[in-house]
């Protein structure tokens, strides 16, 4: 679910491009603490080919159900970086993603790092709407360059028009009953928001677990509720983006552009400490975006 990118390309493994930059060793350590060096010209040429042919293949994959065309093009830290113990049980879970295409916006300033992996900043669209950017990390195994790490870098989407808008995420504890209430506060007081090129949510968590915050659009007229007791199907659902992992007394952004006229849902389903996902507890919130006053 972290990606998927429509390309072009072959599915290939880039075998001799990654020979030009055979010189540098493999590592696949965490991020480096030290700056990087910029690349040259062939070197750049050679990492931003790694991400398009990633990228193609990522859509292939998913447009043929096979993830593994993408996930084979993925290191071994890449993998259990996302909770996986094995590339079978990622694949397994790819398949059914909700974001089926993605738009490769840009992949510049590329540099070498002293562990021997190449970075590249890039830009890209999930679905029709969900902008994001990272630092993505390649590392090479023998003459193949792998997809190691993505780090989140600041939205700067290529648009006129930016807001901003701020959400709180609240634990309220009821001491007589032990019971806990989550809930997205927006910080403007109304959930209504002008329609506008590109949309910044920005989460702050101000209690005391982590948690998550996902975008979609659900059936018209759906109860939110009903993803919770089954009557809304997953299937039915749009899903939009989302930021995972917000942990206490951190923040997090959720970037979208061109989001249309339409009534949206955010949602958390971490689990409470009674089991049940925190949306059970309150953290399930709709909100409108709204046409520009005229």
């Amino acid at each position: 679910m972290r990606r998927t990118f429509a390309m072009f390309g072959l599915c290939a493994a880039l075998s001799a491009a990654a020979a030009a930059m055979a010189f540098l060793p493999n590592s696949s350590e965490a991020s480096p603490t030290e700056t990087g060096s910029p690349a040259d010209e062939a070197d750049s040429a050679t990492a931003i080919a790694v991400i398009q042919n990633y990228a193609a293949c990522y859509n292939e994959g998913q447009a043929t159900g096979d993830p593994g065309l993408y996930v084979v093009l993925e290191s071994t830290t890449y993998v259990t970086s996302q909770g996986y113990v094995t590339r079978y049980d990622r694949v397994d879970d790819e398949l059914g993603s909700p974001f089926k295409t993605a738009k490769l916006l840009s992949v510049d300033n590329v540099m070498l790092w002293g562990d021997g992996r190449i970075s590249a900043d890039v830009q890209v669209l999930l679905g029709p709407y969900w902008f994001n950017e990272w630092r993505v990390f390649l590392t090479r195994q023998g003459d193949t360059w792998l997809w190691d790490q993505e780090v989140s870098l600041p939205a700067h989407p290529d648009v006129d028009t930016v807001a901003v808008n701020g959400i709180n995420i609240t634990e309220t504890k009821d001491e007589s009953t032990g019971d806990i209430t989550y809930a997205f506060v927006s910080y403007s007081g109304s959930w209504d928001f002008t329609e506008t090129d590109a949309i910044i949510f920005n989460f702050t968590n101000s209690g005391q677990e982590a948690h998550e915050a996902i975008l979609m659009q659900l059936p018209e007229g759906a109860d939110p509720m009903g993803l919770l007791d089954g009557s809304v199907a997953f299937e039915d659902v749009t899903f939009i983006g989302g930021v995972f992992d917000i942990e206490p007394g951190t923040s997090a952004d959720l970037t979208v552009v061109g989001l249309p006229v339409g009534t949206y849902t955010l949602v958390c389903f971490f689990p409470a400490p009674d089991g049940a996902p925190h949306a059970a507890h309150g953290m399930i919130q709709q909100f409108n975006i709204v046409a520009p006053a005229s």
